[in-house]
């Protein structure tokens, strides 16, 4: 088969994991219909990267929580036990999800793996040592910054408006892209459900340039 020629611009998808898999559809259908058949490249993991990271929280939960046991002395042996078996399960169940599940149907559909939850929370550390506040706002940052570091010119952070996550994202952007190095990060915050075109459109003139974003459209 012949190969496509090279995107003329690359856009990752993240933010809120419900609201991005509800919009996933209409942003591709105003992509297509701004920039044309085979001129960008969409990359779009829907639940993948925050369900491996419930399972890497809960093992960090248990280091955290053996660390406290051995802070407080005595003979917590039974509990730190229990606390490593919980560890062990979490583990393993993240491997096999990845290895057995995950990478013979991306292989099969020629496409790398989703990020790493491991890699994504150390790119998080970055910016956030603690991890805190846990939740999606964990996976949005490190996400983000993959992405950027990843070649795509433009991440679309994709939440509901007044959601605590999509705000700290927002005003986490500056540092973000300055992580990064490149690229820059349009947040589509909905309070309806609606796609912002206006904010969309507007990102894509600034990722590419007027002249190349003008150049598409009359191409």
């Amino acid at each position: 088969p012949r190969r496509p020629p090279a995107p003329d611009v690359r856009i990752a998808l993240t933010g809120e994991v419900y609201m991005r898999a509800a919009q996933v559809e209409q942003i591709f259908r105003l992509l297509l219909a701004h920039l044309g058949f085979g001129r960008f490249e969409l990359e779009y993991t829907p639940v993948w990267s925050y369900l491996e990271y419930l399972l890497d929280y809960e093992a960090n939960k248990q280091r955290e929580h053996i660390a406290l046991l051995r802070a407080k002395g005595g003979d917590p042996a039974a509990e730190v036990a229990q606390a490593k078996a919980r560890i062990a399960g979490a583990d393993t169940l993240r491997r096999m999800l990845r290895r057995w599940v995950a990478q013979p149907l991306y292989q099969a559909a020629g496409l790398p793996l989703p990020l790493d939850a491991g890699d994504a929370a150390t790119m998080t550390r970055e910016l956030l040592p603690t991890l805190r506040p846990a939740g999606e706002l964990v996976t949005y940052v490190g996400e983000a910054i993959g992405a950027l570091r990843h070649g795509n010119d433009v991440v679309f952070n994709i939440a509901p408006s007044s959601c605590m996550v999509a705000t700290m994202g927002e005003v986490l952007t500056p540092v973000i892209t300055a992580a990064a190095g490149r690229g820059r990060v349009q947040h589509l915050f909905s309070a309806d459900g609606d796609v912002d075109e206006e904010l969309l459109q507007m990102a894509l003139l600034k990722a590419m340039g007027p002249q190349r974003y003008c150049g598409l459209r009359a191409h």
